[in-house]
């Protein structure tokens, strides 16, 4: 018996993720209800909260027909407990209590959901404690090379905070040591203040005596004293540059000879005139006397 082969069969895993979330931004928004029971690959896509703002945001209309009308669609509270909206002690006894008419409100219930959100943090807290106490230390961790023997601390004394701790009758000790460290501190300023000789002969008194007269009458007046006292002493420093001897003067009086000229304005040309002094090579010819 020949069996006959078809087309090949297309299956839903077998689409791209891209292209079926693109098929579903057309679908209406009944349609994706629907297909939230046929796989778990259309149920993940379905529930993404993008697709499901496009479609509500599309089909305006028909959400607040739903609200609105005699029949809306929305959750009981049954739904409710199941996706754990309203929470209680355990699912079954709120089921229990719905299906006997009872309020989900009642300080019994708040009372038993707090007494068992203690016992869960009273059990969470046991068994942290436990793992804690059972983990390996540190040197049992570089034993088996889980942490590097460089990383173990030098000394197994542990340091924690300090804490300042003064007996009552020590106080006023303490008191009197801070302000003899103060006294200290403020003799040792003073010594190393400068002296009132040196004081007048520094540059900074002679400053302060022409600012100090201006410094009341107006802020422009001590700068202006700055710089007439500094054109002052640039002008004393140019006539004496002017004043002083000239090279021509000292090499007609004998005074400097040529040699020492030359390695007076280049020092480092020493070494070349030992060589023509002492090495018997010839001279370089004399340069003509400037006119």
């Amino acid at each position: 018996m020949i069996r006959a082969e078809g087309p090949p069969i297309l299956k839903l895993q077998d689409i791209p993720e891209e292209l079926l979330f693109m098929i579903l931004c057309w679908v209406e928004d009944l349609d994706l209800q629907t297909g939230l029971n046929v796989s778990r690959l259309l149920r993940r896509l379905s529930s993404d909260i993008i697709l499901v703002k496009h479609l509500l945001r599309r089909n305006s209309s028909r959400l607040e027909a739903r609200l609105y009308t005699g029949n809306p669609q929305r959750p009981s509270r049954e739904d409710l407990v199941t996706l754990n909206i309203i929470k209680g002690p355990t699912r079954e006894h709120m089921r229990r209590i719905l299906a006997t008419g009872g309020y989900l409100g009642s300080p019994t219930l708040r009372a038993l959901l707090e007494a068992r959100k203690g016992l869960e943090n009273w059990s969470r807290k046991r068994n942290l404690t436990k793992r804690i106490e059972a983990r390996l230390n540190i040197q049992q961790l570089s034993e088996r090379n889980v942490i590097p023997r460089e990383a173990l601390p030098k000394s197994s004394t542990t340091h924690g905070a300090q804490r300042t701790v003064i007996q009552p009758t020590l106080l006023p000790k303490v008191m009197l040591l801070r302000k003899a460290l103060t006294r200290n501190a403020l003799n040792k300023a003073l010594t190393r203040r400068m002296k009132s000789e040196d004081w007048e002969a520094s540059d900074l008194n002679q400053m302060h005596r022409i600012i100090a007269p201006t410094s009341s009458l107006a802020p422009k007046l001590a700068k202006t004293a700055f710089e007439l006292n500094q054109r002052l002493r640039n002008r004393n420093a140019s006539e004496g540059f002017k004043k002083r001897a000239k090279l021509e003067a000292l090499q007609e009086t004998k005074i400097l000879p040529e040699i020492h000229i030359a390695a007076l304005i280049c020092p480092n040309i020493r070494s070349k005139i030992n060589i023509f002094e002492h090495g018997g090579l010839p001279s370089p010819p004399a340069s003509p006397p400037r006119k």
